[in-house]
C-alpha cells in the first residue's frame, strides 16, 4: 500500500511502492535519505544522500573531507554499500536496488525537492537529477 501516483511499475510488470523501501533505507547509520525509481527498467536503482555526520564519525578517512569529496571516497562508498546489502536482503528480488549513486547535497522544501510536511517531490527530483538518473537506468 502507498501512494498510487508513487508506485514503481519496472519493465516486467511488477509493481513496488517506494516508500516502504526508502523507510527501510532511513534505519541505517549512514543512510539520511534514499529516492528510489526505476518505472520501465529492468530494476529499481536510487539516488542516495548519506548521513554525513555519522560517516565522518565512522568511516576512516573521511573526517575533514567536504560533502562532495565524502560522495566520491571509495571508502564512504563501500561502507554505504555495504548497508544497502544489508536491507535488499530482506527486500524481494524485484525490489532491490541494484544500482545507486550518493548524492552530496541533502534534499530540502526551499530547494522544492521536499513538500512542507517533507515528503519527497519525485518528480522534481527527477527532472534536477536526471542526467544521473539516465546514467543509472542505461
Amino acid at each position: 500500500t502507498d501512494r498510487k501516483k508513487d508506485l514503481i511499475v519496472l519493465a516486467n510488470g511488477k509493481n513496488v511502492a517506494p516508500q516502504p523501501i526508502e523507510g527501510e533505507f532511513r534505519q541505517k547509520s549512514l543512510i539520511s535519505e534514499v529516492v528510489v525509481f526505476g518505472d520501465g527498467c529492468q530494476c529499481c536503482h536510487g539516488l542516495v544522500i548519506p548521513d554525513f555526520a555519522a560517516v565522518e564519525a565512522t568511516v576512516e578517512g573521511a573526517k575533514g573531507k567536504s560533502r562532495e569529496e565524502m560522495a566520491e571516497d571509495p571508502a564512504v562508498k563501500d561502507a554505504v554499500k555495504q548497508q544497502i546489502a544489508e536491507v535488499n536482503k530482506t527486500l524481494a528480488d524485484y525490489q532491490r536496488v541494484k544500482k545507486h549513486v550518493l548524492i552530496p547535497n541533502e534534499l530540502s522544501v526551499d530547494s522544492g525537492e521536499l513538500t512542507p510536511s517533507l515528503k519527497v517531490k519525485r518528480r522534481v527530483v527527477k527532472e534536477k537529477f536526471a542526467d544521473i538518473l539516465a546514467k543509472l537506468a542505461g
